[in-house]
């Protein structure tokens, strides 16, 4: 339907064909798309198809896409019965990742470490689901299988789940190297040697990340949320600009 410029004549066209076939179930995979696109005549035949006797619909949509574009259409909102889907718990999600690492680590011939695997989901609980397990780990398994594979290794490793995480994200999540150990350790000294009399922001800024990249503390908060207040000329703005040059290289 997308881009037609008789989208409804499309959709009854379609749906006169099927009928030929008598009873049917027609999915829609993204229904918030369709609600997003959709004129009053469209709408009008989506509320068509769901009160029909020999059709039986499915739609799928993002439960924040529900609240805003099916919750407040009182009519659509009664003709669907709504069934919210759950985040798996982990041990589902790793039963589900052993499937899934049976059945393409056997057809690539790669092996996978137990760590690597259990890595891929506390890895991307904390910084890549959000709500979308245990879809969004199968796609990094796939990814460190084929970039394992393409790279000539044998056996998927921790460090091979880290580095896809790291550049998905943009996110630093590789185990600490003796630079960055370095780094941590005299981190103070140098942010001190850019910013004056400033010791107690200093040192909250060091503390947060020593205790981020030792994955210490909730995994569900961010690194630290920091609000720098003063007048101008105190060193606010020097002090993330030196952070971002003596930590993160520039």
């Amino acid at each position: 339907l997308s881009g037609s410029g008789q989208s409804d004549a499309a959709l009854l066209h379609a749906l006169s064909d099927a009928k030929l076939g008598g009873r049917f179930i027609l999915v829609i995979e993204d229904i918030s798309m369709l609600l997003k696109a959709a004129d009053a005549r469209l709408k009008n035949i989506l509320v068509t198809i769901l009160q029909a006797k020999n059709i039986r619909t499915i739609c799928i949509a993002e439960t924040a896409d529900y609240h805003i574009l099916i919750k407040t259409d009182p009519l659509l909102d009664a003709l669907l019965q709504k069934n919210f889907v759950e985040e798996t718990e982990d041990s589902e999600t790793m039963q589900v990742l052993l499937e899934e690492y049976f059945r393409l680590g056997h057809r690539h011939r790669i092996s996978m470490s137990y760590k690597a695997l259990t890595s891929l989901l506390s890895l991307c609980k904390r910084y890549i689901a959000k709500g979308g397990l245990p879809g969004k780990a199968i796609d990094i398994l796939d990814e460190a299988l084929l970039t394992a594979k393409a790279g000539g290794a044998a056996l998927v490793t921790d460090d091979h789940i880290r580095a896809i995480v790291s550049r998905r994200t943009r996110i630093d999540v590789q185990t600490l190297g003796d630079d960055e150990k370095g780094k941590l350790l005299h981190l103070k000294e140098r942010l001190q040697s850019h910013i004056i009399g400033q010791g107690q922001a200093i040192d909250a800024l060091v503390s947060a990340l020593k205790r981020s990249r030792l994955n210490v503390g909730s995994a569900k908060r961010p690194i630290g949320t920091f609000l720098f207040l003063g007048t101008t000329g105190l060193g606010k703005t020097e002090t993330a600009k030196a952070l971002a040059e003596e930590y993160f290289g520039s």
